[in-house]
C-alpha cells in the first residue's frame, strides 16, 4: 500500500527508528560538504537491510543519492518508483 512520502530533516534518531521498524522503502540522501565534527551515522552498519543505489546527481554544492532498501528476509522493498 502506497501511503505517500515523508520528509525528515535532521532527525537521525527518528530515521534510524523507522529503518529499524522496516517502515522505509527508499532513502533520498542529500550530502553537502560541511564539517560538523563528530556525529551519529544515519545508516547503522549492523542494520538488517541492504541499500541499492537507484540514482545519483552531483551539483557544485551538493550530491543527491537515492537508494532502495532491501530488508534481509523480507522479500525486498515495496518501492514502485
Amino acid at each position: 500500500m502506497d501511503v505517500g512520502r515523508l520528509l525528515i530533516w535532521g532527525s537521525i534518531d527518528l530515521m534510524r527508528s523507522l529503518l529499524r521498524e522496516r517502515l522505509v522503502d527508499e532513502l533520498d540522501i542529500f550530502i553537502a560538504p560541511i564539517a560538523l565534527g563528530t556525529g551519529t551515522p544515519l545508516i547503522s552498519p549492523d542494520g538488517p537491510y541492504r541499500l541499492t543505489q537507484l540514482e545519483a546527481d552531483v551539483w557544485p554544492s551538493s550530491t543527491h543519492i537515492r537508494y532502495a532498501i532491501d530488508y534481509e528476509g523480507s522479500g525486498g522493498t515495496t518501492s514502485t518508483r
